[in-house]
């Protein structure tokens, strides 16, 4: 890990995983804000991985979350407790591998299928819709 990244991880407890590929936001700095919400709700900490969304160099983060354009799953997974995410078959198949349990939030109706197949098969919990997704939630 980087420098930035390891001091991060030093921190504290080991954080979630928080990533949504190529799901684009309208309001991508709301979405920052629930999910630091969401983490100060848990008492965790986040690394969010931007994907396609662009957060601009002025995003304000919330202390709990690291962010970054990308990483190697096989890399940071290992890092993480559990991983939230649109469930795309990389990401999800990574998250299994690594033996951490997803939370789905599903975007496409791929992602909601296999977001489904992981609840009936007791690997994720049930998933929330990315239009759905709130701090409480």
């Amino acid at each position: 890990p980087s420098e930035d990244l390891q001091n991060f991880l030093n921190a504290g407890k080991k954080p979630i995983y928080i990533g949504f590929g190529s799901t684009i936001s309208d309001n991508p700095q709301k979405d920052l804000e629930t999910i630091g919400r969401a983490l100060d709700l848990s008492g965790e900490r986040g690394i969010v991985i931007s994907g396609w969304q662009n957060f601009g160099d002025n995003a304000i983060l919330p202390k709990n979350i690291y962010l970054m354009k990308g990483a190697p799953f096989d890399k940071l997974f290992p890092l993480v407790t559990a991983a939230v995410h649109a469930g795309g078959a990389g990401t999800f198949s990574a998250a299994i591998k690594a033996g951490i349990p997803s939370v789905i939030v599903p975007h496409t109706p791929e992602q909601r299928f296999w977001g489904a197949c992981a609840c009936n098969d007791n690997i994720a919990v049930k998933a929330i819709p990315f239009k759905e997704l709130t701090a409480e939630s």
